[in-house]
């Protein structure tokens, strides 16, 4: 029996543990569980037939009735040796292709969308999902700009000294001739499926880019990250 093909799955990881926000996934922000912005947008691209599938993966009991009293049925938790500190996404992800495959389905691409970017805008999304179509890339990732950071400014700690990422350190190369760089900010991940299953990687050795700004860049991993989101959503 062959397997029913479907353009997009989109995934939300939303497992329990957190070092830096305790149950960081449904905190309140501005009176709704953090996890109800990136469920906003996925209903949304859902309903405008974007893509064809939602789902939450989540080991967490409490983060489970929290979805579905956001009308997103969850179905069985997360199995706990995917759900540890160690557990890498990768692994989730390859766990719920083959679960998807068992049942006939396959999904010719992956949209993941982490909770923890609240200020993510739909536009956003659609827009991203339109250049990896349009270009038939391996794979999307999420940036923002930055012109002030370089490696010339980059140090690793060895015992009380700190050792430079770039010999050219000490230069005395002025910011404004440093090269632009973008850095990856975790609000937005395309990829193929075929590309996951044969190279297990989301992101491609080159892959496409969408460039977001600093605020909708915004991604909650401490409590600094959540007061300013606050100010801004």
């Amino acid at each position: 029996m062959g397997h029913k093909v479907k353009e997009f799955l989109l995934i939300i990881p939303a497992r329990c543990g957190s070092k830096g926000i305790k149950h960081k996934n449904i905190i309140d922000l501005n009176g709704r569980p953090l996890i109800y912005y990136t469920i906003k947008v996925a209903k949304k691209l859902k309903a405008m037939g974007i893509i064809d599938e939602i789902i939450i993966s989540t080991d967490c009991e409490r983060i489970k009735l929290v979805c579905e009293s956001l009308g997103v049925s969850i179905g069985e938790l997360r199995d706990k040796n995917l759900s540890n500190d160690k557990s890498k996404t990768t692994d989730l992800v390859r766990s719920i292709i083959n679960k998807k495959l068992t049942e006939n389905v396959f999904f010719k691409n992956i949209l993941v969308l982490q909770p923890t970017s609240p200020l993510r805008k739909l536009e956003q999304v659609c827009e991203s999902i339109g250049i990896y179509k349009k270009q038939n890339a391996n794979s999307l990732i999420s940036v923002y700009r930055d012109c002030a950071l370089s490696d010339e400014i980059m140090y690793f700690k060895d015992d009380i000294y700190l050792v430079p990422k770039n010999l050219d350190h000490n230069s005395g190369k002025r910011r404004q001739e440093n090269k632009v760089v973008f850095i990856r900010n975790g609000a937005i991940y395309i990829f193929k499926t075929e590309y996951f299953m044969e190279y297990n990687s989301i992101i491609c050795d080159k892959p496409l880019y969408f460039e977001m700004d600093k605020i909708t860049s915004i991604n909650i991993d401490n409590p600094i990250d959540l007061v300013l989101a606050k100010k801004l959503i």
